[in-house]
């Protein structure tokens, strides 16, 4: 019997990167952007099945309804290639499937090409890999979009918390350079000055001081540094700065 190692093999390499890419992007979606760390579901032969990844992408709404569906088409010539041995070529698949399998791959060969023709059918199954990398692509890009945007959020908050400081100390600053240039002659405008003198250094003070203000400090310090509590409160753990590296579709 023929095995027909070449389509075989051709259909292994577009099943591994599909696999490795649709982890990816789940690692990604959960959270888990350590990939050398290693998960009981999405490493060894105890874990998620292609399927059941596809599947759970589905479930969190990552892939719509015709996504799923192209992925799911992908996968029925996967498991027929890689673990059906009677299975040497397209037309053997759609001998032994159901007539809908064909007419669902014929709108993946290019124009003038023919479903009975194996080297079309080739091609086809490459179109329908290329609109799966192209779709994973996508979502990856999307989803790193929106860490970039709560990122953004944090920093809008951060440098605006610094602007009103740095407001407040130079208000503090030019008061002080007024007095120190005003020519105070009357008694009452000298307790004056003082007594607004003391105001100032009062609330200024509060910087470093006030245990209200340094407990709001090392709060925010560890929600931003901490990643139990940057996951709890932004449903993400924090990005490393390689992050863009994980992103990439190989």
């Amino acid at each position: 019997m023929e095995i027909n190692l070449k389509l075989r093999s051709k259909i292994l390499e577009y099943s591994l990167n599909m696999e490795e890419s649709i982890n990816d992007l789940l690692l990604f979606n959960l959270g888990m952007y350590d990939k050398g760390a290693g998960t009981r579901l999405f490493s060894g032969k105890n874990g998620l099945t292609f399927k059941n990844k596809i599947d759970l992408l589905s479930d969190l709404n990552i892939l719509t309804k015709e996504e799923n569906y192209d992925f799911e088409l992908l996968m029925i010539f996967r498991n027929k290639f890689l673990h059906d041995i009677n299975c040497n070529s397209f037309g053997q698949v759609f001998k032994i499937s159901d007539n809908s399998l064909k007419n669902k791959f014929k709108k993946y060969l290019s124009k003038d090409e023919d479903i009975e023709n194996e080297d079309d059918c080739l091609n086809a199954i490459t179109n329908l890999f290329l609109k799966n990398v192209k779709t994973l692509r996508v979502k990856l890009q999307g989803k790193h979009r929106e860490l970039d945007e709560k990122a953004e959020i944090l920093e809008i908050n951060r440098k605006h918390t610094l602007f009103q400081i740095d407001l407040f100390f130079d208000l503090i600053n030019e008061i002080y350079l007024n007095f120190d240039n005003s020519a105070l002659e009357k008694e009452e405008v000298r307790q004056l000055v003082e007594n607004i003198s003391k105001i100032c250094v009062k609330y200024t003070d509060k910087y470093s001081k006030d245990d209200s203000f340094i407990l709001l400090q090392e709060k925010q310090k560890q929600l931003l540094t901490d990643n139990n509590l940057f996951r709890t409160y932004f449903d993400i753990r924090r990005p490393s700065n390689s992050l863009s590296e994980k992103t990439k579709i190989k």
